[in-house]
């Protein structure tokens, strides 16, 4: 049997394949074989590893018909096909099912040139996954990836409840504990029925990895109790969610008005990024002083390397105060943000003498709220 397939976009696949099965490939080298299947129009791959499984369908040029099913080391198929230096060329691969060998060779011709690789059988390979049998619904894929990008920072790897995305139907949210960070759930995962997911954290990278495009492009997703599926063009992909009680995030949402404070992003960064510079390794911490009447906010920070002090101006009609923040939290969301502008939300005390909750760091859906440090 054969298929004859374009080099891009078999080497587009595999990507594909070794991004969701690269983890377990190191202990198991087996277990990152693709699975491809022959079919009259498409060669199909199958990968998977613990969590995940994907499946891969790429349009064949020709093809003999038929239909067989094979396993093959995927990272060696992929560091054989990205040797081939002309892109538009045709990849033919064999596959001599009725060899009298016990592992049958895949050939990939290619030119003039021909490379033979060994195969497993079906009966040494796992099921293939059936993406087929659930309801699946409209999914803005690439408003997920973009929320799941810019949330995925404040996840925390040692402890279970936050080590991974919450999803529910008001928000996509991350916390370490320490920092909070949340994307609105606007029309993104429907059908949640009131409860909520968890997607691992090792998920979401392959996720971002594996799906690109923009906003507004309509996919189809199937979610229930164990397992979230997407499906893309000629892409399946699904993965085993976490079962994990996320932390009530609700109630450490700022509640009652809020004043805003409006600086320049590209100084607040500026500023802050000084400050980590100029930071201890045993203290790290930035002072940030509001003075309404001036117009301006002081960001300082004294440390055994020296000190740093720089004045910004801002939009602020609220009390004058200072506080202290942890100058690399900022700077891990400031980088998040695109407007030309950042702004901070306060809550204070009915007195407005000293900041009552958390502090807000928003821009659209996109919402960070932190602590401010103690003072010593």
């Amino acid at each position: 049997m054969f298929v004859k397939v374009k080099q891009t976009e078999l080497s587009e696949a595999l990507d594909k394949i070794i991004v969701t099965t690269s983890k377990s490939a190191k202990s198991i080298p087996w277990v990152s074989a693709v699975r491809i299947v022959f079919k009259e129009d498409s060669l199909i791959f199958y990968g998977r590893s613990r969590n995940d499984s994907i499946m891969v369908k790429v349009p064949t040029e020709e093809s003999n018909g038929g239909n067989c099913y094979f396993g093959v080391s995927c990272v060696d198929l992929k560091k054989l096909v990205d040797t081939f230096y002309l892109k538009d060329e045709p990849v033919l691969l064999v596959y001599d099912e009725v060899a009298d060998t016990m592992a049958k060779p895949l050939c990939v011709k290619y030119g003039a040139s021909m490379f033979n690789l060994w195969t497993l059988g079906p009966e040494h390979m796992s099921p293939i996954e059936d993406f087929g049998g659930v309801s699946y619904h409209d999914l803005d894929l690439g408003e997920l990836m973009h929320g799941l990008r810019l949330v995925a920072y404040c996840m925390h790897p040692e402890r279970d409840s936050m080590n991974g995305v919450h999803i529910d139907e008001k928000y996509l949210a991350t916390t370490d504990g320490m920092r909070l960070s949340l994307y609105e759930n606007t029309q993104l995962i429907e059908g949640l029925g009131g409860g909520s997911i968890m997607i691992p954290p090792e998920s979401v990278v392959r996720m971002l990895s594996i799906f690109k495009g923009g906003k507004g492009e309509k996919e189809a997703y199937a979610c229930d109790e164990t397992s979230l599926t997407i499906i893309k063009d000629r892409i399946c992909y699904r993965t085993r969610l976490k079962v994990a009680k996320f932390p009530n995030y609700l109630s450490v949402l700022p509640k009652g008005p809020h004043t805003p404070c409006s600086v320049s992003r590209v100084e607040t960064l500026a500023s802050l990024e000084r400050i980590v510079a100029m930071s201890s390794k045993t203290a790290s911490s930035a002072t940030l002083s509001l003075y309404p009447k001036q117009e301006e906010i002081r960001m300082f920070t004294k440390s055994d390397k020296g000190d740093v002090e720089d004045v910004i101006e801002m939009e602020y009609d609220g009390p004058e105060f200072s506080l202290k923040m942890n100058p690399k939290f900022l700077v891990e969301i400031i980088k998040r943000l695109r407007g030309d502008k950042v702004i901070y939300k306060f809550v204070f005390t009915e007195s407005r003498k000293k900041l009552n909750q958390v502090v807000e760091i928003s821009e659209g859906p996109y919402r960070n709220f932190l602590n401010p440090m103690r003072d010593d």
